[in-house]
């Protein structure tokens, strides 16, 4: 042949066609009777081409094809053929799932392949290998379950606080088919939630605080917080709630029943004036009076009439008036409170004033002004009680007179502030109270209760008062200055309370007996009618722990003029060896002492009970009755024993194992430190060792 006759060249098409699928995407679909199936597919240009003839859809509806367990199986999918659009790349087909009901599944997947056998990668049967599925959506109109409106005033709006309006929807089709959320307040206020977008709100001065949206299945809930501006001015301070809903079968218009009512009104709350010397602030009234030039502090907290919030402070002004001055301009903080100093030049009326800068809200009701007078005479101490503090004391009640001739005192109450004094040196924290008029008048008597930490004998508590008379005068004299103090000694008046000796009776102790423990108490401190109690306890070594039992307790009461006293127990050791007999003192604290460790305690050797006959006996002193009851069974098994003997029955036939019991086996601890065993069963024959180391030996009574 000729020269390149005999060449044929193949090209070798190994290319997978691409693919991409445009319908249906979504997760959620709405069922219909000609659902669209569109995807494209396209190879290079060097590649063979798409054979078209073998482009299958393979579709699968819940209700059409379901064998009944809810997944698509490969028997179970309907085919249809892919069909080109034209010459483009674009191929569709249309596929019925409309028999489905709400959250019943469809599943798609395509086969085919190219010109030369290329198989094209369009996914396989079930959910984990098809090309897509979806749950159908069948459009279902939402219900409103549950509103809630909680209005930043309790049952108002009041401006720059939040408000909560709390919603619950019932949509079959879940929170994906929800499409938009308006909530209209009437008076072209409005705010609303589309999908993708958030919310917005039609006026710019309500302002949308933040929400959530959420869902689960199918209830759906929103919380939505939002506040006005202190210039929000709507047509009406009233307005009703209307809400709608729209989702795949349209719009809803709900109508709560919710009302809302707006109050941006302003008043002067928790004010007073006061001397800015005075540490307690105590307010004054009408009428009350001061020095000249004394300095004044006017404090006081701006709220919303209608509620107990704060408005801002830029929409409010403050302004302090007294007389023979000019007004002073203060500024408040986010909480409303405002404080401002001025000095007092005359009698008059000395007041607050407000107003407000914009917006609906004004000044209701109108701060009320204080009449304050001129005056002067310092107050003294004339007398107090008592003379003394008992030691250890942590609370006092101290009464005192003050003396004022020209003003009078104020019925307010008294700081008072103390001092421990030891020696010449200080001791503890200053010590504060209020001290409260009992008896008013020329003479004023007061009363005032003071906490402290316990105070020792020889201390003294020095005391001084922070007053002024009705012209804010100060009080001079004893009791005025720390300097200058009302000064009380501390007495010591505890009793002290201790276990001196113990005794046994019988002595020594022995195991299983009664013991009786005589106990000898003392006071070496003041006496006391007040009853306490005395409690015995054992405390044992065993096993490298300490183990304490109570044996009992006594309450006790000493005469006047007693300063001893014995106290007995009954004791029925239940240890062999060495413990120790613990004596408490009144250990529940009822009494107050000068030494509060009443612990003292004992060393006594408990020697173990005289062996007797049988071992049920030595038993029976440790445990008592039941120990008896032990005896009756084992007299009645020898007895049934010797009768089987006497008898030559077979019917009480017993065998008699004469060989050791297995070491395996376990046994009775008792009182003696030995571990007993009955072998065989049944058999009366008892067997004894001293630990689970040692081989068991039959055991035999001895006296």
């Amino acid at each position: 042949t000729p020269l390149e006759m005999g060449v044929r060249t193949f090209r070798v098409d190994a290319t997978l066609p691409g693919m991409m699928l445009h319908a249906p995407l979504g997760e959620r679909m709405v069922p219909h009777n000609q659902q669209l199936f569109n995807v494209s597919i396209a190879e290079t240009n060097d590649s063979s081409g798409v054979a078209d003839q073998t482009l299958q859809l393979f579709w699968w509806a819940q209700s059409l094809h379901d064998g009944g367990n809810g997944i698509p199986e490969i028997g179970e999918y309907a085919t249809r053929p892919l069909l080109r659009q034209g010459d483009s790349n674009y191929f569709h087909a249309t596929y019925q799932d409309h028999s489905n009901s709400q959250g019943q599944m469809v599943s798609l997947y395509i086969e085919g392949r190219d010109n030369v056998g290329n198989l094209l990668n369009g996914g396989g049967p079930g959910y984990e290998e098809d090309l897509h599925h979806y749950m159908s959506l069948v459009p279902s109109s939402p219900t409103l379950t549950n509103v809630t409106f909680e209005l930043s005033g309790g049952d108002v709006i009041v401006p720059a606080h939040p408000n909560w309006l709390n919603l619950t929807l019932h949509d079959e089709n879940w929170l994906e088919d929800i499409e938009r959320i308006a909530i209209d307040m009437g008076q072209g206020i409005e705010l609303t939630w589309i999908a993708g977008e958030g919310f917005t709100s039609s006026d710019s001065d309500v302002v949308i605080e933040n929400y959530t949206l959420t869902s689960l299945v199918e209830e759906i809930y929103l919380n939505l917080s939002f506040s006005v501006a202190p210039l929000f001015d709507p047509a009406s301070p009233y307005g009703q709630l209307l809400l709608q809903v729209s989702d795949s079968s349209g719009t809803e218009v709900f109508i709560p029943g919710l009302a809302w009512q707006f109050n941006a009104d302003i008043m002067l709350a928790e004010s007073y004036i006061s001397l800015v010397d005075d540490p307690s602030h105590t307010p004054l009234e009408n009428d009350s009076y001061i020095a000249l030039n004394e300095r004044l502090q006017i404090s006081g907290r701006v709220r919303y009439a209608a509620a107990d919030l704060a408005p801002p402070a830029d929409s409010y002004e403050v302004q302090l008036e007294i007389p023979l001055d000019l007004p002073l301009s203060v500024n408040s903080d986010e909480g409303g409170y405002f404080s401002g100093e001025m000095n007092a030049h005359g009698s008059g009326l000395y007041r607050v004033t407000l107003q407000v800068l914009g917006g609906l809200g004004i000044v209701s009701p109108e701060p009320e002004a204080v009449r304050l007078q001129i005056d002067s005479n310092p107050p003294t101490i004339v007398g107090s009680e008592p003379s003394f503090i008992a030691a250890n004391a942590t609370t006092f009640t101290l009464q005192f007179d003050l003396q004022e001739l020209g003003a009078g005192m104020s019925a307010e109450d008294v700081a008072v502030f103390c001092q421990v004094r030891r020696g010449l040196e200080s001791v503890g924290e200053q010590i504060e109270g209020v001290a409260t008029m009992q008896i008013p008048g020329e003479v004023s008597r007061y009363l005032v209760n003071l906490s402290f930490p316990p105070l020792q004998a020889y201390d003294y508590l020095d005391c001084w008062l922070n007053v002024t008379d009705l012209a804010r005068n100060p009080l001079t004299g004893v009791g005025s200055a720390p300097n200058w103090p009302l000064s009380l000694p501390v007495v010591e008046t505890r009793p002290d309370l201790l276990a001196d000796d113990l005794t046994l009776s019988p002595d020594p102790a022995v195991f299983g007996q009664n013991i009786i423990v005589n106990v000898t108490l003392y006071n070496i401190g003041n006496h006391t009618s007040e009853p306490f109690m005395v409690a015995l306890e054992t405390l044992i070594e065993h096993e490298g722990r300490l183990e304490g039992v109570e044996v009992g307790r006594q309450q006790v009461f000493l005469l006047e003029g007693e300063n001893t006293a014995i106290v007995s127990f009954t004791w029925i050791p239940d240890w062999v060896g060495d413990l120790e007999l613990v004596v408490l003192v009144d250990p529940d604290g009822s009494i107050s002492e000068r030494n509060e460790n009443n612990t003292n305690s004992w060393t006594v050797k408990v020697q173990p009970a005289p062996k007797e006959r049988g071992f049920f006996s030595q038993t029976a002193l440790a445990i008592g009755g039941l120990a008896i009851l032990l005896l009756v069974c084992i007299g009645m098994l020898f007895a049934l024993r010797y009768r089987k003997e006497d008898d030559d029955s077979e019917e009480w036939d017993v065998y008699v194992d004469e060989e050791a019991p297995p070491s395996s086996m376990q046994g009775t601890v008792q009182p003696d430190g030995h571990e007993y065993v009955e072998w065989p069963t049944g058999s009366d024959e008892w067997w004894y060792r001293q630990d689970a180391e040692h081989q068991w030996a039959p055991w035999a009574d001895t006296d």
